[in-house]
């Protein structure tokens, strides 16, 4: 995988707690998602339909129940601050890209990469997006670097997004940076992705993965996130076989992540040493990691 120029990397904010969630239950196999995949095993935890699996890889596996054809996976990206603590795209490499192998046909990573010249928005677009990042472990960009390279040694073809001239003016020159930067985003990755899924020789059954900000998975939904989402305009290319699945580190979860449907029934301290599934509403899915250890 070639060098990347700039990360395009936004802070999704998520979670409150308001509610008790229901008590636990005994441990039982979950729906299979594939008959050559083992069937995890997982305990019930409560409302919208939580379970909590001891690994990142089988609960990854859970969201697949519906055999979708597109996995896009959302993330609240490197938190400043919270350096002891494996990021989502750290865990996700490391767990979950070599259960991909043989399975994924393509990545496309939330990294723009864009074309020569321009000189000029380019410098202004890294200027935007060094104050966006502001709250952001400077490491962010290189971990999708490394997930890009683990996804190729497996045989995945992993591709990038290629703003244009005229869009990185336009985040250069920005009222609104953080907008801008949203609305490309999610412009550029619904392009990629219905042409990627349409590319010739591409296995209908293989998965199509996605991997970026939590802002542009999520399908349906509300008014004032909706046009950050490429859900609507990629599960029709997938003819409706997509999954939403957001990957959030427990120890980011604050007051403000309340924008969240799943917040109210979220408690940090339920079931810590798993990985908590929940399942807010049709092709989404959220997974809460398990606690790390504070060194």
């Amino acid at each position: 995988m070639r060098a990347l120029v700039f990360g395009a990397v936004l802070v999704a904010a998520c979670s409150k707690t308001t509610e008790k969630p229901a008590p636990p239950v005994e441990t039982k196999p979950s729906a299979a998602p594939s008959a050559s995949v083992p069937t995890p095993a997982y305990v019930e935890c409560g409302a919208l339909e939580c379970r909590a699996y001891d690994s990142l890889a089988a609960a990854f596996e859970s969201t697949l129940v519906d055999k979708p054809i597109v996995v896009a996976v959302g993330e609240a990206h490197a938190k400043k601050g919270f350096e002891w603590v494996d990021t989502a795209a750290k865990r996700f490499t490391a767990e979950v890209v070599p259960k991909l192998q043989g399975r994924a046909s393509d990545l496309l990573l939330e990294l723009m990469a864009p074309a020569a010249g321009c000189e000029q928005a380019k410098k202004g677009t890294n200027e935007q997006l060094g104050k966006i990042g502001k709250d952001q472990a400077p490491s962010a960009p290189n971990e999708y670097v490394v997930l890009g390279k683990a996804a190729e040694k497996v045989g995945i073809k992993v591709s990038q997004l290629h703003p244009s001239c005229k869009e990185l003016d336009a985040i250069a020159k920005s009222k609104s940076p953080p907008l801008t930067v949203l609305q490309t985003i999610t412009s550029l990755v619904s392009h990629d992705a219905v042409v990627g899924l349409a590319q010739k020789g591409r296995k209908e059954d293989q998965l199509f993965v996605i991997y970026g900000g939590a802002f542009h998975t999520e399908p349906a939904p509300p008014e004032e996130r909706a046009e950050f989402s490429f859900a609507a305009p990629v599960a029709k290319a997938a003819k409706e076989r997509y999954a939403s699945v957001h990957l959030f580190v427990r120890e980011y979860v604050d007051q403000t992540w309340d924008i969240w449907p799943w917040y109210p029934q979220f408690k940090a301290d339920q079931h810590a040493d798993k990985y908590v599934v929940l399942h807010p509403k049709a092709q989404h899915w959220v997974i809460l990691t398990a606690a790390a250890k504070k060194p």
